[in-house]
């Protein structure tokens, strides 16, 4: 509707670095018209936040240190997030917030409970209870609690066109069972089953040769273990480099460190990693396209290959 949206998520391999995930926020907003309107003060204390921020606010950072410092990088935040907002109503959207750092918790804690008068829209999604994290006396809680068996179901219906006959059906209420109520289980076991030849889609229309032979099949432990272990060499060390990571990293970066003299292979691998939906780019930076992935690939390491 020509509103403003930014999308920042929080990193894994960053919970630990103090105030990257505010640094993330601030450079999200930065790029957004209304974003030159903050005070000379609060560009100061932006740079100081991130200091990439200095190309656009050619300012110094401040030097203010301690509590001060996040008191300070508070009200720029704030600042930024005003001026952004007044130029245009804001959905500020922040993903995987179970890996924000403390400090940046504390400072989006004084940001959020001052940000009552914005034309703003903040979303938050994380993973587990947080009930003492970056909390609001406006917001809503919409906990995403497993499917049920019928709502499962319904689901697995949705994703294409199956046939119509007892066969198909006991498969998809077997795939609704090996899931445990779990849509992304749901993708896993059924990205799984095609990869492996038991199902095919052709043109929207799930096909089996043996319906009770996929039925049997589909209720494999770890499915997402057997398509990490299922990959190439080269696409286990970028995928591990990522895991390893945390972090998004750029395709130059990613080259240097896995095979430096093949280019061209490891874009290769980065490219398949993203059609099997194990890897996601955004813009020229990759990244493990679920937390998921990221885990079980460390899993599946030694701590010699990490």
């Amino acid at each position: 509707k020509g509103r403003t949206a930014v999308v920042v998520r929080a990193a894994h391999g960053e919970r630990h670095v103090p105030f990257s995930l505010a640094a993330s926020v601030a450079r999200a907003l930065s790029s957004r018209a209304g974003a030159l309107g903050v005070t000379a003060e609060s560009a100061r204390e932006l740079v100081a936040l991130d200091p990439g921020l200095a190309a656009t606010y050619s300012t110094t950072p401040s030097s203010a240190d301690g509590g001060e410092s996040v008191r300070r990088r508070a009200l720029a935040l704030l600042d930024l997030l005003s001026a952004v907002a007044e130029e245009s109503a804001l959905a500020l959207l922040i993903d995987d917030l179970h890996w924000c750092d403390a400090a940046s918790q504390q400072l989006l804690d004084i940001v959020i409970g001052r940000a009552t008068a914005l034309p703003l829209m903040l979303v938050m999604t994380a993973r587990g209870t947080l009930s003492s994290q970056l909390s609001h006396p406006a917001e809503q809680r919409i906990p995403l609690l497993p499917l049920d068996q019928g709502a499962l179901v319904e689901a697995i219906h949705s994703v294409g066109t199956w046939p119509d006959d007892g066969a198909a059906a006991a498969f998809i209420s077997a795939l609704a069972n090996a899931s445990g109520g779990i849509p992304l289980g749901v993708v896993e076991r059924l990205t799984w089953a095609i990869d492996k030849g038991i199902i095919a889609e052709q043109d929207g229309v799930f096909r089996a040769r043996d319906w009770a032979h996929a039925s049997s099949e589909i209720a494999v432990a770890s499915p997402l273990d057997h398509r990490l272990l299922a990959c190439g060499d080269v696409e286990r060390r970028v995928l591990l480099l990522l895991s390893v990571a945390g972090t998004s990293l750029s395709g130059a970066i990613i080259a240097d460190a896995v095979e430096p003299s093949q280019t061209t292979v490891v874009f290769d691998a980065l490219l398949s990693l993203e059609t099997k939906g194990l890897s996601a780019r955004e813009e020229t930076e990759w990244s493990p396209s679920h937390d998921l992935v990221l885990e079980r690939m460390l899993a599946l390491s030694t701590p010699d290959e990490q």
